[in-house]
């Protein structure tokens, strides 16, 4: 008989941010949808499947550190990506261990803490970081977190 997943245990790895990998907090596994094509009959539509998967967005929320260096990777890549201030600039994000596109994986683990399932995410890039806030009057003590969604093109799932 299989026990039920566990939304505790797992770990969450992206290649080029490794202060990332290391403060995510929350990631979800993201949907996916098929297309649909419409076939025209002289009575009603008949509907058919499509020929493209659609993967929804990636989103992990990761704890700031004290000196917002996983922050900053997020949002180094994301100016590299969008608005490099030269052209430099852009070829060495291209050029870096950073790069243009990076892998995560999704590794969802046993009870015994042994990875049991690993999702890849290829082709990642960042499109979102969510906006860090702090406020006095939270009663107990709670560390600033940061949502960063990504775009992806391909998910592979191995057990």
């Amino acid at each position: 008989m299989s026990n039920f997943l566990s939304p505790l245990e797992f770990d969450f790895t992206i290649k080029c941010l490794p202060n990332v990998s290391f403060f995510v907090q929350g990631a979800s596994v993201p949907g996916l949808s098929l297309g649909v094509v419409e076939q025209p009959t002289p009575f009603k539509p008949i509907m058919r499947h499509g020929d493209r998967l659609e993967y929804d967005e990636l989103t992990v929320t990761m704890k700031v550190d004290s000196d917002m260096e996983n922050w900053q990777e997020v949002v180094s890549w994301m100016k590299g990506l969008a608005a490099p201030a030269s052209f430099d600039q852009y070829k060495e994000l291209s050029e870096s261990d950073l790069g243009v596109y990076s892998d995560a994986s999704l590794y969802i683990m046993s009870n015994v803490k042994n990875p049991k399932i690993e999702i890849t995410f290829e082709d990642l890039f960042p499109i979102n970081i969510g906006p860090l806030i702090m406020d006095t009057r939270v009663p107990d003590l709670e560390f600033v977190t940061a949502d960063v969604t990504f775009k992806f093109t391909s998910m592979k799932i191995k057990t």
